[in-house]
Order: structure tokens, then C-alpha cells, then sequence
């Protein structure tokens, strides 16, 4: 940790009742403090937070984003992280969707994540890599409760997917889909990945999720591998040839498997033709995302 990238800039203390302000000498942060703002990502953002001994309590922890946000020059998506509420479970567009971990083997420069915080409102960072299945499920069993009728729920679609690698928690994942074909047959499954579980497991992991698994969407992003790296900023070298290899299990094993790209990214277009073409020979439909620029 370099001291001479703090000089000169304002430093933010927080205790557990008050807020200090401090310019000029900088002190080196206490280790608690320097392992927060690892994982938080903020040595380069406008201000440092100087706190976080009571990175557990909850309550404390929105009074100082209240206070951060009225008192520091911040951004709003660093405040989204300081916040990191558990959200396991949330809505969009009719949809209930699933968010297990943080953790990718992508660094996509395409992704939401990259820009905010949140979906529609939703804060997405969760605050560890703890939770459980039964603690998806206490969330999925509030959300039904909250939005059920007489005798049917009114979704009728789940999706993996949230702002990490949903297939990172595969054992969570298989016990969450069992949950809900057992309780709601009718519902669909769906799994939005990379598609680097068989790399990361060493197994072919898709036979396992027969029968939870109705379609996997797979992050295709590209027509060559060196398109697909720029894009996508994979974490280990075969990650192109893994994600169409586990296309490919997908379609073997009879599961419905979508490849997609993201067109249109910073007026960056692909060669969609090719894309499609590769898709096909791997046994998947193809899909089209358009660039969101704003996210959700």
C-alpha cells in the first residue's frame, strides 16, 4: 500500500457516534481498515472511508452511508458498496432472480456490476460468501409469500443470476433449484453463466443439474478467442475454449442452452453472423443483448 497516493487528500474517520474530518497527515490505517478497503476496491476513489469496525452492524452501517453521502464528495456506486446488504433474492421484470456470490472468473468490461451497485434499487454486493441455501430459500419463501394468490404464485420463471458467477456456489445452486422443482414444478429454471464450471469443478458438472436445470444461457462474447478475452478479461488462458465446451455438455445432456453476446458495447460490434454460426455447431440457439449503457 503506497502512503504517498493518500497525500494531500481528505480523510474521513468514523467512529461508532461521530464523524472527524482530517486533511493533510496521513497515518497508515489499522489492518482491519486496510483489509475493508481491499474489499471494497476504493484506494482510488475521490475519498477513504476510515472505518468499518463495526462492519457488521447493519444499522450502524447505513447511518455512516447517510453521512458519507452528505458530507464526503463521493460516488454513488462506492456508496452502493458500503452498503452490501445480503440480497439473495430480488425482482426484475416480473422475474425472480437469484444472487449467490460476488465471485467471477470473468472480469467482463462490459458488466453492470463495473458501474453500479444495484439493480432497479436492488443492492446487489453482498457483504460476504456465507450464505446458504436455506438462507436463498428463506428469501425465495418471502418473496412468494409476499406477491402469491389464493393457490398459484404469479411467477412462473427463476433465474440464476445476479453479480457474480451463480455456478461458483454449485452445491447452494443445486439444492436452491431442488427446493423449488419440488414446491413449484411448473416453474422454470434458468442458469446465466460463464459457462467455466466444468474448468473450475474438474468434473463435467452439467448431468448433475438434469432435472433442476431447464436452460442455461452461456456467455459466448465473442467469435475468436481474442475477441472473447478482450470482452470478457477471463481469469485463466482456455477460458474461451471451456465456456464452448460446456455449450456443447449442455446440448449433449438434452438441457436447453442459449449462447449470447453483448453487441453494441461502446460502439464496439462483433460479427454476429459467425457468433450465431458457432453457436449452432455447438448445439444452442443464439441470442443478441443489447448493450444497456445506463444497466437496469
Amino acid at each position: 500500500m503506497n502512503d504517498a497516493c493518500f497525500a494531500s487528500l481528505p480523510l474521513c474517520f468514523f467512529t461508532s457516534s461521530c464523524v472527524f474530518a482530517s486533511g493533510g497527515a496521513y497515518s497508515a490505517p489499522p489492518p482491519q481498515v486496510a483489509e475493508l478497503f481491499l474489499k471494497l476496491n476504493i484506494y482510488r476513489t475521490p475519498f477513504l472511508i476510515y472505518h468499518y469496525y463495526s462492519y457488521y452492524n447493519l444499522i450502524l452501517n447505513y447511518f455512516n452511508i447517510i453521512l458519507v453521502k452528505y458530507f464526503c464528495a463521493c460516488d454513488n456506486s462506492v456508496i452502493g458498496r458500503l452498503v452490501m446488504a445480503n440480497i439473495l433474492v430480488y425482482l426484475l421484470d416480473g422475474k425472480i432472480y437469484i444472487n449467490l456470490t460476488n465471485r467471477c472468473t470473468n472480469d467482463c468490461i462490459f458488466c453492470l456490476r463495473k458501474d453500479k451497485s444495484d439493480v432497479k434499487g436492488q443492492e446487489l454486493w453482498l457483504d460476504n460468501e456465507n450464505s446458504t441455501a436455506k438462507d436463498v430459500i428463506d428469501q425465495f419463501e418471502d418473496i412468494i409469500k409476499k406477491h402469491v394468490t389464493l393457490h398459484s404464485s404469479p411467477f412462473t420463471e427463476v433465474i440464476f443470476c445476479g453479480y457474480g458467477e451463480p455456478m461458483m456456489k454449485l452445491d447452494v445452486l443445486k439444492e436452491v433449484a431442488k427446493h423449488i422443482k419440488e414446491n413449484y414444478p411448473d416453474t422454470k429454471i434458468r442458469v446465466n453463466t460463464n459457462g467455466h464450471a466444468n474448468f473450475v469443478y474438474k468434473r463435467n458438472v452439467v448431468p448433475e443439474l438434469k432435472g433442476l436445470v431447464d436452460e442455461f444461457s452461456v456467455s459466448l462474447n465473442g467469435a475468436t478467442k481474442e475477441e472473447y478475452d478482450e470482452l470478457s478479461q477471463p481469469k485463466f488462458d482456455e477460458a474461451y475454449d471451456e465456456m464452448k465446451k460446456f455449450i456443447k455438455a449442455c446440448s449433449d445432456e438434452g438441457i436447453s442452452v442459449i449462447a449470447s453476446v453483448v453487441e453494441g458495447y461502446k460502439g464496439r460490434h462483433l460479427d454476429l453472423e459467425k457468433c450465431e454460426q458457432i453457436a449452432n455447431d455447438l448445439g444452442a440457439k443464439f441470442r443478441v443483448r443489447e448493450w444497456i449503457p445506463a444497466g437496469y
